[in-house]
């Protein structure tokens, strides 16, 4: 097995295919690989956690996204709490997400996806369940779409530390999400700039299902910067490499 650098398209914070945090309806190229970091404000947290007691540290996100098929992406999420003591983020809070694409974008149809959580978690703070509509005219990307407000977790009948607290991924129940993870209508417009050898420059505007988010991003060859204001009034950002298995 080997490894090529190549230039691709662009990944949300989370490692999905798609704008800022807004998926798109497309996918990563057949074998690719994407991994990635980012950091968000805390001031629009994802990771709802009773533990955190009120406090609103950044929060830090490393993510790999994989492609099979040509139609399937697997992304895996690790969400952790900057500055807070160590028992409190263990490795992470992980999330696995897939995202399938229906529909291949055609000159008269968009691409339709849907991205779905593996259900069984119970820290799953990535976990979406969306449908998402995306069309392309010549630079300027277009995409629409709903996430649902519901998980699948386990079932917990048991106290902390008991094997029946971590409860079974046999045995789920549907849960209302307690974050604004893709939750809701979702909405994003991008327009790319191809400028020198190898340079892309995209501006984004989106609308995440809670707030109104506005970015830019840069990529070179095989490298890919972005830099936004989650709901207009914080700074986040982060990096990506994007390379081909082969």
């Amino acid at each position: 097995m080997g490894m090529s650098f190549l230039s691709f398209s662009q990944n949300t914070l989370g490692g999905m295919h798609g704008h800022l945090i807004v998926p798109d309806a497309n996918t990563f190229k057949k074998n690719s690989l994407v991994i990635g970091f980012t950091q968000y404000p805390g001031k629009h947290l994802y990771i709802n956690r009773a533990d955190r007691n009120g406090r609103k540290n950044n929060e830090q996100y490393y993510f790999a996204t994989i492609n099979f098929l040509p139609w399937l992406d697997l992304t895996l999420n690790v969400a952790r709490i900057v500055n807070v003591e160590s028992q409190l983020n263990g490795i992470g809070d992980r999330s696995i997400n897939v995202k399938m694409r229906l529909l291949k974008e055609t000159e008269k149809l968009p691409s339709i996806a849907l991205a779905l959580e593996v259900p069984g978690g119970n820290n799953n703070w990535f976990a979406s369940n969306a449908l998402i509509v995306t069309k392309t005219w010549n630079k300027l990307t277009l995409t629409g779409g709903y996430g649902l407000p519901y998980v699948l977790k386990r079932k917990i009948t048991g106290a902390i530390g008991t094997k029946q607290y971590y409860g079974s991924i046999f045995d789920l129940k549907i849960s209302g999400k307690l974050n604004q993870y893709l939750n809701g209508p979702l909405a994003a417009a991008s327009y790319n700039f191809s400028f020198k050898k190898n340079w892309k420059l995209n501006p984004i505007i989106e609308f995440d299902g809670k707030k109104v988010n506005a970015g830019i991003k840069a990529s070179w060859k095989w490298v890919n910067w972005y830099a936004y204001a989650p709901g207009l009034n914080s700074w986040s950002g982060g990096v990506s490499f994007h390379t081909m298995i082969k």
